[in-house]
């Protein structure tokens, strides 16, 4: 479009250099659609409540979105303080970790090493724990996934796909928030303990998957608040 061409200083140029710029805004353009959390996370987003729907909402379904958003009203007490913190916050964007997962082709252990460093940078982990707690994770993911994919006969892709959905996901953010209040009271960040600590767990949590048995304990692991295993 001519207006959108005058801006970006393509208009009045000579050939040779409007055709450099159009290269370049091109691959500008594809790394930014190319970068996650860009282009698609934002069109999957829902737009944020209208003042009705957060009047309908029940406390429990504000007290979800404050909390989905990584934001806490000390403040709120009633319905009243809730609603005014929300419509406040209306436009504060979910956190990664609390958002659907999208199922890529991706090998288990690389989703599950993403989900890892995504969950450590909102928590704002020390960069070495969670270096070595991504790493665990994923060789745990990677060796436990290979050997119950092989006796049940199961494909990566579907462990990949249960482990990612309802109600395994949010349980096993839980068993990993665990790890990491545990590590940074203990003042671990050495592989060695977090592997001792996680192994067995990411063990049953990867059977209950490949079964695509939603074992009880998961859904109450998502019913508690956060605490030691």
């Amino acid at each position: 479009k001519p207006q959108f061409l005058y801006l970006i200083g393509i208009v009045r140029a000579s050939a040779s250099t409007t055709m450099a710029r159009i290269l370049l805004i091109g691959a500008v353009c594809a790394v930014l659609l190319a970068a996650p959390g860009c282009a698609e996370d934002a069109d999957d987003l829902p737009p944020p409540p209208t003042d009705q729907q957060i009047k309908k909402m029940k406390i429990k379904e504000l007290k979800a979105f404050i909390s989905d958003r990584g934001l806490s009203c000390d403040d709120c007490f009633e319905k009243g303080d809730f609603v005014k913190f929300v419509k406040k916050n209306r436009e504060v964007p979910v956190l990664p970790s609390k958002r659907p997962r999208k199922i890529s082709k991706e090998p288990i252990q690389d989703q599950w090493k993403k989900v890892v460093l995504e969950l450590c940078t909102e928590l704002k982990v020390d960069e070495k724990l969670a270096k070595s707690l991504s790493k665990v994770v994923s060789g745990s993911f990677e060796m436990h996934g290979r050997r119950i994919s092989k006796q049940l006969h199961k494909e990566q892709h579907q462990l990949a796909k249960t482990s990612l959905e309802d109600p395994f996901y949010p349980a096993m953010l839980k068993i990993v928030k665990q790890t990491i209040n545990w590590a940074q009271k203990k003042g671990v960040t050495k592989q060695d303990p977090l592997r001792k600590k996680l192994d067995d767990k990411i063990k049953m949590f990867l059977t209950a998957v490949g079964a695509d048995n939603v074992n009880p304990m998961y859904e109450k692991l998502n019913e508690k608040d956060e605490e030691e295993l």
